[in-house]
């Protein structure tokens, strides 16, 4: 017995809301009205959204510190101020010793339009930082390593995945690369600090 399976087309309807550049005045035009319905379908909840979120702030802290790990020779954590859109990464040696600031994540946010953080990284030996975000606001991810003696970002690589990467035992990074039309990571590479990404295995 032979069975035939004949499979349907698919259209997507939607398709033409592929607007890479925003500029598309059909496509902004499009979420403006969407935007529009969406605000006159919940007006009659407005009070409703204002006490659950004065309810909500009313349970959390606006400033708090996540508890430290233990990473090499020190202590990492997170702190979260009022205000704020983004947390600090901080390290220590000890609990009382004075505190490092090594990424600020708001400080990296100012003067972009967009900016969506990603991973962090230290090295085993605690010299280096790896770092992802996203200023396109169309998930392209570019990771950075920033030398933590100095201070001074020391290499970058492009198209990564937001949190796909890793410090090896000698100071060496593997991260894994997206392709640019799906986003969908497709390469595990291994890269030497500050060597040009066409030597990366």
């Amino acid at each position: 017995m032979i069975m035939v399976v004949l499979e349907s087309a698919t259209v997507d309807e939607f398709a033409w809301l592929k607007d890479t550049n925003r500029k598309d005045p059909r496509v902004l035009e499009f979420l403006k009205r969407e935007s529009e319905r969406t605000e006159r379908f919940l007006s009659d909840t407005k009070k409703l959204q204002e006490k659950l979120l004065k309810e909500f702030k009313s349970r959390t802290q606006d400033t708090y510190e996540t508890y430290p790990v233990r990473i090499g020779d020190y202590l990492y954590y997170r702190r979260y101020e009022d205000g704020k859109d983004f947390p600090v990464v901080l390290r220590k040696r000890s609990p009382r010793a004075k505190p490092e600031v090594i990424l600020d994540w708001n400080a990296l946010a100012k003067g972009h339009e967009f900016f969506y953080p990603g991973g962090w990284e230290v090295s085993r030996d605690g010299r280096y930082l790896a770092f992802s975000y996203d200023i396109s606001g169309g998930e392209k991810f570019a990771l950075y390593v920033k030398d933590l003696r100095t201070g001074e970002i020391i290499d970058s690589i492009p198209r990564v995945s937001w949190e796909g990467f890793l410090w090896t035992r000698d100071n060496r990074l593997i991260y894994i690369v997206e392709t640019e039309k799906t986003k969908r990571p497709y390469r595990v590479l291994l890269h030497e600090i500050g060597d040009d990404l066409k030597n990366d295995r």
